[in-house]
């Protein structure tokens, strides 16, 4: 796997944060019973009328030193904010 990205910046610390990812959620499934299974999209409809400031989704997972791509598409996506909290 390392030989596939010789030479990309960055490529090598890629892969040990995905492993190091897989082995965080096996340890957590380990210790809560719980499957982890990240969803690919969010979609609405939401609840209409929701105060300013309501979560609509918490991941509650962050892998690696960098933060995921997230963003909000369709007609209202300028209605919502994506906060990322750190704790």
């Amino acid at each position: 796997m390392l030989a596939e990205g010789e030479g990309i910046e960055g490529y090598e610390e890629c892969v040990a944060s995905r492993f190091a990812g897989e082995r965080l959620l096996r340890s957590r499934e380990k210790l809560t019973g719980k499957s982890y299974a990240p969803p690919t999209v969010e979609e609405g409809p939401f609840a209409s009328g929701l105060s300013a400031g309501s979560e609509i989704y918490n991941s509650g997972v962050l892998i690696g030193r960098g933060y995921s791509r997230w963003w909000y598409e369709g007609q209202d996506a300028d209605l919502f904010q994506i906060a990322i909290v750190e704790e």
